[in-house]
């Protein structure tokens, strides 16, 4: 199973995707392209977990 931790700070986002207690990718990207790029907005934020790994 793979787990996702997302840290959303005000200037960046901190990402860490894991699978079976071993680390798949680390990101950190600036908070204004977190949302941009991984979050499409239907009325709520909402998270795209296919773009993060």
């Amino acid at each position: 199973m793979k787990v996702v931790g997302i840290d959303l700070g005000s200037r960046e986002v901190k990402i860490a995707v894991m699978e079976d207690m071993k680390l798949l990718k680390k990101l950190k990207v600036s908070t204004v392209s977190f949302y941009r790029d991984y979050c499409p907005y239907d009325r709520k934020i909402l998270v795209d977990l296919k773009k993060l790994g």
